[in-house]
This record gives structure tokens, C-alpha cells and sequence, in this order.
């Protein structure tokens, strides 16, 4: 009986308890655009779709040649990394995602508050960033974050502004676990000491737009606030 490609653009999140129904699901489907990967996925590489894919979706720990080979992937414009695990050397991926997703637009990044600017730091480092989406959890108030040990940014006011992205639109999403929505003043004023500044802020000289969204899903309260807007 004749074989067919399954036409299936999207692959949701699902679980796959034998290690081999994922890459076996990608080889049967040749038109794979987006990918979310969660959970105890580690073993099978996921490169059958390397040449359809456009959104992926994974845990930092899952950044391997292992998982996604040597090729670049070059439709893939958008990557989404959760549990961001490695805060003692935040910018380890750096150059692994500018090096296998160079076309990428949008970065969705949810790391600690406490290497926040890693994270601007790892945006600017891609060649095509356009759009950084930081998504932040605060777990026992802004206060208590501020007073958790910081790591170095070891860069330079020159090394950033040699930083290949271009990067127009920073959005800042906190979602705080304690009982009482905090004032989004707490992170505008991160936002403009460190980010906005054009000669030694983290955010560069093309950065045009910045949203602020702070919210507490136990009480479903939320303030989103335009904090900078500029031609």
C-alpha cells in the first residue's frame, strides 16, 4: 500500500511516553510549522522538520545539536523558551540560537527576574530580533527578588553597541504569585535606568516601543501601561 505525507501544520503540546512517537510523528508529517515541546522529551531529535518549521516552542535544557542537529533551521522566525533553568551562566544559549535559528524575529524568553538583563543581553546577540517578549514570575513580591544576589553582566558599553540586533520592541509581562498586585512602578523604573538610556542602555539605540503588563492571576487583577513610545 502507497505511503502519503500527512499534512499537519501544527503539533500541540502533547505527551509521548516511549521516546521514539516523536520523531516517528515527524517523519510521517512533512509540513510541521509549529512545535511545542514540554516534559520529559529529551532523547529523539526533532531535525525531520527543520526545513518547515516557523515556531518552536521548548525548554532551555532541550537546546542541543542532539535535538536539532548543525543545520540552521531557515524558516523558523520565532522561539519561545520556558523553565529557564541556567541562571549561573545566563547567556550559555547565546550562540547556540543565533547559530541554528539565525532567521529568527521573535524571542519570548521567561527567565528570573534576577538576570533580566542577560536576557536583553541574549535578544540583542541574534541577528534579526525584532521583538523581545520577557515574561517574568515574581513569587514573593519585587522586594524580595531585588534582594536575591545578582550575577555580573560582563559586557561592556562598546560590546553593546556592536550587538547585531536592532531590536525596536522590548514587552515586559510580570506575573506575580503573592496576594496583592504590585504597582508597575517597580519595574518602569528598572526599565528606564537600565534599558531606555541611548548610550549605555541595555534595550539600544533602535528601541521604539516598550509594554508593560503586570498581573496576579489570583485575583485576575492586571495594569498594562505603554511605558516608552517614540518614532
Amino acid at each position: 500500500m502507497p505511503t502519503r505525507d500527512i499534512l499537519l501544520p501544527v503539533l500541540p503540546l502533547a505527551h509521548f511516553p516511549d521516546k521514539n512517537q516523536l520523531n516517528e510523528l515527524l517523519h510521517l508529517v512533512s509540513q510541521v510549522t509549529h512545535v511545542h515541546l514540554a516534559g520529559g522529551i529529551h532523547n529523539e531529535p526533532i531535525t525531520s522538520c527543520w526545513k518547515s518549521l516557523q515556531y518552536l516552542s521548548v525548554t532551555t535544557w532541550m537546546l542541543s545539536e542532539h535535538m536539532f542537529g548543525t543545520e540552521p533551521f531557515p524558516r523558523l522566525t520565532h522561539v519561545s523558551l520556558f523553565e529557564y533553568a541556567d541562571i549561573h551562566n545566563p547567556l550559555i544559549h547565546t550562540s547556540f540560537i543565533r547559530d541554528h535559528f539565525p532567521m529568527i524575529t521573535s524571542l519570548h524568553l521567561s527567565v528570573p527576574w534576577v538576570i533580566r538583563n542577560h536576557a536583553m543581553v541574549m535578544a540583542q546577540s541574534q541577528h534579526n530580533v525584532q521583538t523581545l517578549k520577557l515574561i517574568i514570575n515574581i513569587q514573593d513580591g519585587i522586594g524580595d527578588e531585588e534582594m536575591i544576589p545578582s550575577f555580573p553582566l560582563e559586557v561592556t558599553n562598546d560590546q553593546l553597541a556592536m550587538l547585531p540586533a536592532e531590536l525596536p520592541i522590548l514587552q515586559l509581562e510580570v506575573v506575580q504569585s503573592d496576594d496583592e498586585l504590585e504597582r508597575g512602578a517597580w519595574y518602569s523604573q528598572w526599565i528606564f535606568n537600565d534599558v531606555v538610556p541611548p548610550a549605555t542602555g541595555l534595550g539600544g539605540t533602535c528601541l521604539k516601543s516598550i509594554d508593560l503588563l503586570v498581573s496576579q492571576p489570583k485575583s485576575t487583577s492586571a495594569e498594562r501601561e505603554r511605558v516608552l513610545s517614540r518614532q
